[in-house]
């Protein structure tokens, strides 16, 4: 086996059915290379700040696999796959405005707006808080071409709503980019859950009690 050899994972499937070509994670990968980059930037202002680790964020990192047996189709599936987090799962903020009251996730948002020059925004940051680091998992990336990086890219219009409920924090630089006076979207109530733009209004998804009980069902298999 390889250097993740009998970790407990998570598989990420679409629900409207199997996938065979990498292309499908497209968005997925995208968001969090870009993600990567903004949560790099972040650690190295703060690097002076505090003891080194102590306030250093991480991120999962997922990848495409691909089933080792074809299936019916005589076709190998392809799955996102990431390390499962241990402990508790937390939900610092969403796509719509929600925050757990983390001032250190939310400053990561505000940041990644300043970094981007306004094009982009960091949200939806999840996972676990540790002693020494955070790690998160599953970001969304906002963009100011909305639906770059898929259907939880709530464009302008998410990046506004963001702001009109963020309030700045110790964390926060003065200096930093943000919207003049953004408004609160109407479609846009801050809720725990992942929002989807779609054709039709926005629908959440994702919501913490189903992220739980998946969590619940992976850790009773392991104990078997």
């Amino acid at each position: 086996g390889g250097p993740q050899n009998g970790q407990l994972c998570v598989l990420k499937e679409f629900k409207s059915g199997s996938v065979y070509e990498d292309s499908f994670f497209q968005n997925d990968i995208k968001a969090v290379d870009k993600a990567g980059a903004i949560i790099t930037a972040f650690n190295v202002h703060f690097a002076n700040r505090y003891a080194p680790g102590k306030k250093t964020i991480m991120l999962n990192r997922p990848a495409v696999w691909q089933e080792v047996y074809p299936d019916s189709t005589g076709k190998h599936k392809k799955k996102l796959v990431e390390p499962m987090l241990e402990g508790e799962f937390l939900k610092f903020n969403s796509n719509s405005g929600y925050t757990n009251g983390a001032e250190f996730m939310q400053a990561l948002s505000h940041y990644s707006y300043h970094q981007t020059h306004g094009q982009h925004l960091l949200c939806d940051l999840q996972g676990g808080h540790y002693e020494d680091c955070y790690v998160l998992t599953d970001p969304v990336v906002m963009s100011r071409n909305k639906k770059e990086f898929g259907a939880t890219d709530l464009g302008v219009e998410g990046m506004n709503n963001f702001f009109a409920h963020h309030k700045c924090n110790g964390f926060c630089d003065r200096t930093w980019l943000k919207p003049t006076s953004p408004k609160a979207s109407l479609r846009l109530p801050p809720v725990a859950s992942t929002s989807m733009s779609l054709s039709i209004g926005t629908v959440a998804v994702k919501s913490e009690a189903e992220r739980q009980k998946q969590l619940d069902a992976i850790l009773s298999m392991s104990r078997r």
